[in-house]
């Protein structure tokens, strides 16, 4: 393999890596906001269950059963809200795991490129 063509790749390469990291620094910044997000909604929610089940008569099982009923729209919301966030969390992993794939394949190219120089030298 020639060298100019190695040091042309491993220079995209970290092209690349600097537009990936920048990628993740959002990804973050993006879940951060859906857990924040999804914890006020979860919030919300708990409150509302505690209030209907203040609000209700009845033994403790039938308040309670009562008050889950009264709050499942509180209880979806709250629900779509974490599974935003799990989705914004599987993003970030990805673009992490993309990342670590590119500096692998950096590595392996300045290998490459430190035997084309050893190979060059000896000839």
């Amino acid at each position: 393999m020639d060298g100019e063509v190695l040091a042309a790749q491993l220079s995209e390469l970290g092209r690349q890596l600097d537009s990936k990291t920048a990628e993740v620094g959002t990804l973050d910044l993006i879940a951060t906001g859906k857990a924040i997000s999804a914890n006020e909604v979860r919030e919300k929610y708990e409150d509302a269950l505690a209030t209907a089940f203040l609000a209700s008569t009845g033994t403790v099982e039938v308040r309670k059963a009562q008050a889950r009923l009264d709050c499942t729209a509180a209880r979806w919301e709250a629900q779509q809200a974490a599974a935003d966030w799990e989705r914004g969390k599987s993003e970030l992993r990805t673009a992490q795991a993309m990342v670590r794939a590119l500096e692998r394949r950096i590595d392996i190219g300045r290998s490459l490129l430190s035997r084309e120089k050893t190979l060059a030298a000896i000839v």
